[in-house]
């Protein structure tokens, strides 16, 4: 072999070693394209244990694939989306963590986006800017939790959807299992716009509601932030000030939206042909009230103590039953048995 073939040969070889490297190296799974400061994986701890993290820089876009890693945990600030268009991705069973908030859609004119996909792929952090920074930048934040997916806001701190204005933040969770939990108070649509659209059996789990916490809807009025719930959505609250007992009609959905503050009307239902009020909807026929279970024991997370919304029915094409079926499995019965009873009233 001559010197080039030799050179060649080396690279080749450096490059088959980092490829199937494990952590300690560089992270096999991790996918790092654009521009991302610090990539992960230096010294095998992911990212930096303080600072800041940039995928996208004003130096153009970046992106961050993690493909069945798991342990990408870090102290440090996480800019998604920090001055152009970034992405960080987690899927097949991977998971991440951030000590400090993350900012996902940062400066404006840019669309930061985290997708967490699968059963076992989870993100945790205490709380977020989803869409801007709450002060003078308004990017535009994008949260997708699919297929099992989970996302953990754990703190008493809040998590904004869409602040300051300007702002835009949405949130989607799709799929079985998949989950996203606020520990104290989600604020869709702080001065911006905010969406969350929950579907096909995913659920959004809110720990606490007390007082000025909870589920906060549009505070400012702007009619320009909604949470949307079909095919088998669910939308969670574990009451602190009061509770109530089910009264099995529509007064449980009036109660149910007492915990909502700001514009509870804004809490919708796929109608058939477009999003609506729910407050228009028909108990029995497009959603119930429930009571929480433990799922803990499958996975899914401890609803005991909670009141639950479920919108529709997942579609019979949905994904073999994981983790919060048990909980969509009893919500969807209550549906059939009170068709049933309104059928026997008319006969």
């Amino acid at each position: 072999m001559n010197a080039s073939g030799a050179k060649i040969a080396a690279v080749l070889a450096g490059v088959l070693a980092a490829a199937f490297a494990a952590p300690g190296g560089a992270w096999a799974g991790v996918v790092t394209t654009g521009n991302v400061s610090p990539a992960p994986g230096v010294n095998g701890s992911g990212w930096p244990a303080t600072g800041y993290v940039y995928v996208a820089t004003s130096s153009g876009e970046g992106a961050v694939t993690v493909d069945g890693v798991t342990g990408m945990n870090s102290g440090a600030y996480l800019y998604i989306g920090y001055t152009a268009n970034g992405m960080v991705t987690l899927q097949n069973g991977s998971t991440m963590s951030t000590a400090s908030y993350p900012l996902i859609g940062y400066a404006t004119g840019y669309t930061g986006t985290l997708n967490v996909d699968g059963n076992g792929s989870a993100y945790s952090t205490p709380n977020g800017y989803i869409g801007g920074n709450g002060a003078a930048h308004a990017g535009a934040g994008v949260v997708n939790v699919t297929n099992g997916g989970q996302v953990r806001f754990t703190s008493t701190g809040l998590t904004y959807l869409g602040y300051p204005t300007g702002g835009s933040g949405t949130i989607a969770i799709d799929g079985v299992g998949s989950l996203v939990f606020v520990n104290r108070t989600l604020s869709v649509g702080k001065d911006g716009a905010g969406t969350v659209t929950i579907t096909n059996g995913g659920l959004l789990q809110i720990g606490y509601v007390y007082a000025n916490s909870g589920l906060v809807v549009d505070p400012n009025n702007h009619d320009d932030s909604f949470v949307n719930l079909s095919t088998g959505g669910m939308l969670a609250f574990r009451p602190q000030q009061y509770d109530f007992t089910l009264a099995y009609n529509a007064t449980d959905l009036t109660r149910f939206l007492a915990f909502v503050q700001g514009q509870s009307d804004q809490v919708r239902y796929w109608s058939g042909s477009a999003w609506a009020s729910i407050t228009g909807a028909t108990y029995g026929t497009d959603y119930v009230v429930s009571n929480g279970v433990d799922l803990s024991g499958s996975g899914g997370p401890n609803l005991t103590g909670y009141k639950v919304l479920t919108v529709g029915t997942v579609p019979v094409a949905a994904p073999e039953p994981t983790t919060m079926t048990l909980l969509a499995a009893g919500g969807l019965l209550m549906l059939g048995g009170v068709r049933r009873a309104n059928r026997r009233s008319r006969s």
